[in-house]
């Protein structure tokens, strides 16, 4: 098995600094350009970041996105290694608790809003013959590194079928775009992701390799809402990637912008109105922002809300 995922920080110095909690005694000085730390290249994190941090820096505040992960981010921003960063509701919530795989509660995040909504994706090729995710037992199969978001929710759609990884063959942990050259590679059956839809990455990975997406059912997914509410039932359309016959129904759940608590008010209020003011801006930039709202971002429910974010919702009569 081949570990793609390389940490941004020295894991000595982050355990160490999470366990004390000595990272978080002070608040970050503001940097002339703040970093928004997103995801892998391959995911949807990174080009929507990309397309926000560009509307941000037009209107006056200075942003660019950067690599990073839906578990690492929290870690980041609470440390003051990053100013803004994405993560899943979930994650958000896990960090907060200091549940696995974080090893010790978040208590300093906050959320500014929701931006998009995240599908779990578990794609394979048709000639697997696999249409089932029970039948990925004894696959070789592309998985990602602990850092994203989307490992810890494929583990969670694993449990719900009473398997684990180790039921598998992982032969990669990597991005999407990793698993996606595996699987055309012919190296691995499959590949996952939790992300915005339509992904780049999968309608690649489907015009190059005839490929199918495994569905959560009902059954399934009632398991994994009675211990994780934030996540909710959802259909991928037909039609989404290229030979993507028939409704695939999954689970998604709220991507989160988040900063510390004691990021200025005003600067988060500022935040939340350049981009809930600039939806029709963003719509055209990536496929999953064109359902971005006021609405859908005062919609954070279950997650403490930055109080210059609950303050310009409440101003708007969004809550």
């Amino acid at each position: 098995m081949t570990d793609l995922y390389k940490p941004r920080f020295k894991t000595k110095a982050f355990a160490l600094a999470l366990m004390t909690g000595t990272a978080l005694a002070s608040a970050p000085a503001l940097a002339e350009t703040m970093r928004f730390v997103t995801s892998n290249t391959g995911g949807t994190f990174y080009p929507i970041g990309v397309a926000i941090s560009q509307v941000l820096s037009e209107n006056g505040i200075s942003v660019s996105a950067e690599p990073g992960g839906g578990n690492s981010n929290p870690i980041s921003v609470s440390q003051g290694d990053a100013e803004l960063g994405f993560t899943f509701a979930p994650s958000f919530g896990m960090a907060m608790a200091g549940q696995e795989p974080f090893p010790a509660p978040l208590q300093n995040i906050r959320a500014l809003g929701y931006t998009h909504l995240n599908y779990t994706q578990i794609a394979v090729t048709l000639e697997s013959e696999i249409t089932s995710i029970p039948e990925l037992a004894g696959q070789p199969f592309a998985s990602q590194g602990l850092s994203a978001g989307s490992s810890t929710f494929f583990r969670i759609a694993l449990d719900a079928y009473g398997m684990t990884e180790d039921d598998m063959d992982i032969v990669v942990r990597g991005g999407p775009a990793q698993g996606a050259n595996m699987v055309r590679d012919r190296n691995a059956v499959g590949f996952h992701a939790t992300s915005g839809m339509p992904s780049g990455t999968f309608t690649e990975a489907f015009q190059s390799v005839p490929m199918r997406l495994l569905p959560i059912e009902d059954d399934a997914y009632a398991t994994i809402s009675a211990e994780y509410p934030t996540f909710a039932q959802a259909v991928i359309p037909a039609g989404t990637y290229p030979g993507l016959d028939e409704d695939v129904q999954t689970i998604s759940t709220g991507a989160v912008i988040l900063v510390r608590d004691d990021m200025d008010e005003e600067l988060a209020y500022e935040i939340v109105r350049i981009i809930a003011e600039n939806t029709a801006r963003l719509a055209p930039m990536h496929g999953a922002l064109t359902d971005l709202t006021p609405e859908l971002m005062a919609s954070v429910a279950g997650i403490p809300l930055h109080p210059g974010a609950e303050r310009y919702y409440t101003e708007a009569g969004l809550r």
